[in-house]
């Protein structure tokens, strides 16, 4: 291979990619600069089994217009070509048309495989999960038309994409992800200016192009959004089919995404939880990848932005709308560019909390809200009544070291502190919120008390809990013990008020009309928590909220044992997997910490921050 920077023709070249980088199983590309004499380029061509493909020339290279000292012949030099990879794995060769000809710019470029070579930053384990595990989650090709036959609702669905003045290769990106859908049933709306290439795509029937991106224009049975910076996963629009033919009917059907370089490298994977209307008031984590029925839009006049906060609230605020449905693959590549070699600005700033407040507004719902505990979330903070009473009730057997822990944290002019015993009543107790505290408790984070009063006194919760840590960090609570803590992606998650299925039984609250219902205070200390939750659960929702925290003295874990580890005679390469997996855990804790640390509400008491450290024991 030649070198990969040089001068032929008075050309200024250099190739980033000395071998091509793979994209996935088929698809691989080569980047680089070039500059003629002239500063004129007439074109690149990259040689693939005697075909030429043409390059996208014109890209943003900062890094090369400061080494030139902001030379205006070195403002955009840049250029890519993807193409498929040759059958044999023969090495692929680079041209240029220059003012003096032709040029070979680089020969015999090897094609390695798929997992071979990827870009700097990429995330390794992401890349060999894509290369493994991904084709598993999806029908064979071979497979696609006999199965889709077996299909019985079939809708159109209609993409809502606008494409403002952009790069050709943003835009060619977008648009081909479309066209290669494995599932041909789409309509594809395009709001844009009159170009050679809308032009020619608009040839095909599936293509209509419009003044702007409205969803009156649209004729599909559900409608996605689609950004002309992003891309779609080939099999996207035949996963949401799939998942309306799996399940009860619904209007909303969303699936995970991943991030996405400038180049098309799929970078880290951007899970997302279930579905939970609870959460979704404080952080809008479905956002893109959201295909919704248009009936529903138009009812409930939720625009033509299917993923926008205020367009999900209208639209699941419709009388008997059924829950949405989370596909859990990652279906929608998030393009985020690289500020060095190419530079794409995204709208990722500041969140307005406009949307929740219109809600809030339109459902009677009384509440103020704050930034929350990550970046783009928000604390909604309920109503709390200054005339409200809270009982605090404790075990017998916790009496004094109990009230020693909690004199510190209770306000005595609105709490009272009990102690269980048999054949108490609630007419004993005048209070309106009732704390269940079950063992002995070391802390409490600031506003405790308040914040599980709060919660528990809104007419939609049946019981509320918080987070449960012992000495050693690690989480107690059932409503808890579902969220992957190595993955930090999903440590989001545990961080707005969130509905659960289960709550473990260290503390929890309800107000007293729950209480009542289950039958006082007998029924609740002979039930079991899933016997008491299954109760309310049918009407109410139970809640976990993470500006609740408390510590627990259970007792620190034994000391571990090395003389197994010692015995194993491990192998030179199992120590190095096992020392590459604590950097990576490490790592992982790292930056959910200082993604929290540089959110806006780092106002967290020690046990809460205690909590934030337990990836490294999860991981």
């Amino acid at each position: 291979m030649s070198s990969s920077t040089g001068s032929a023709s008075k050309v200024l070249f250099s190739l980033d990619t000395p071998s091509a980088v793979p994209l996935n199983s088929h698809e691989s590309y080569v980047r680089g600069w070039f500059v003629p004499d002239d500063g004129q380029p007439r074109g690149i061509w990259l040689i693939v089994d005697e075909s030429r493909i043409p390059a996208f020339t014109g890209l943003a290279r900062p890094d090369v217009v400061r080494h030139h000292k902001n030379n205006p012949a070195f403002l955009n030099p840049g250029f890519l070509v993807r193409f498929n990879r040759p059958k044999s794995r023969a090495s692929v060769t680079l041209v240029a048309a220059t003012a003096n000809g032709e040029v070979i710019l680089a020969r015999g470029i090897p094609v390695p495989d798929f997992g071979e070579v990827s870009e700097p930053g990429t995330d390794a384990s992401y890349r060999r999960w894509l290369a493994t595990s991904e084709p598993t989650l999806f029908w064979p090709d071979t497979e696609i038309a006999e199965r889709l036959s077996s299909l019985s609702y079939q809708p159109l669905i209609s993409i809502l994409l606008r494409i403002p003045e952009a790069h050709p290769y943003l835009v060619t990106r977008s648009v081909e992800s479309v066209l290669k859908q494995c599932y041909g049933r789409w309509q594809l709306c395009i709001a844009s200016q009159r170009s050679e290439y809308v032009e020619k795509i608009a040839e095909d029937t599936r293509v209509l192009l419009l003044p702007d991106r409205s969803i009156d224009a649209a004729t599909g049975d559900f409608v996605l959004s689609l950004d002309h910076r992003d891309e779609l996963h080939p099999f996207a629009l035949l996963e949401i089919v799939r998942a309306l033919n799996d399940a009860e009917p619904t209007d909303l059907v969303y699936a995970d995404e991943d991030e996405m370089d400038f180049y098309g490298n799929r970078v880290r994977p951007l899970p997302k939880p279930d579905f939970d209307p609870e959460a979704l008031q404080s952080w809008n984590f479905i956002g893109h990848m959201a295909a919704v029925r248009r009936s529903s839009m138009l009812q409930a006049g939720a625009g033509s932005e299917t993923g926008s906060w205020d367009a999900l609230f209208r639209v699941l605020e419709i009388p008997g709308s059924p829950p949405a449905r989370h596909i859990p693959k990652p279906l929608y590549h998030f393009r985020r560019g690289n500020e060095t070699l190419a530079p794409l600005p995204r709208e990722d700033g500041d969140v307005s909390p406009k949307p929740i407040l219109d809600r809030l507004a339109r459902t009677g719902v009384t509440a103020t809200v704050e930034p929350g505990l990550f970046p783009r979330s928000f604390r909604l903070l309920h109503e709390s009544l200054p005339d409200w009473r809270i009982a605090v009730l404790i075990r017998s057997e916790d009496g004094a070291f109990q009230h020693s822990a909690l004199a510190g944290s209770i306000d005595r002019r609105t709490t009272r502190i009990y102690e269980l015993h048999a054949g108490q009543t609630l007419d004993e107790m005048p209070e309106d919120i009732f704390v269940f505290i079950n063992r002995p408790v070391e802390t409490l984070n600031h506003m405790f008390f308040e914040e599980l009063a709060a919660q528990a006194m809104r007419a939609d919760c049946g019981l509320v809990t918080g987070i449960s840590l012992d000495r050693t960090r690690r989480v107690l609570d059932d409503a808890f013990a579902d969220i992957q803590f190595s993955r930090h992606e999903l440590l989001r998650d545990i961080l707005v008020v969130r509905s659960v299925d289960a709550i473990s039984g260290e503390f929890f609250a309800l107000k007293r009309a729950q209480l009542l219902s289950l039958g006082g205070l007998d029924a609740v200390r002979g039930a079991t928590m899933p016997q008491l939750t299954a109760r309310l659960a049918s009407n109410f929702r139970l809640l976990a909220t993470p500006y609740a925290v408390a510590t627990f003295d259970v007792g620190r874990d034994p000391e571990p044992d090395i003389a197994p580890a010692r015995q194993r005679h491990e192998s030179p390469a199992e120590l190095r997997q096992q020392i590459q997996g604590l950097q990576a855990a490490l790592e992982t804790e790292r930056r959910a910490v200082a993604e929290i640390r540089d959110s806006h509400s780092w106002k967290l008491t020690r046990p809460l921050r205690a909590f934030l450290r337990i990836a490294r024991g999860k991981s």
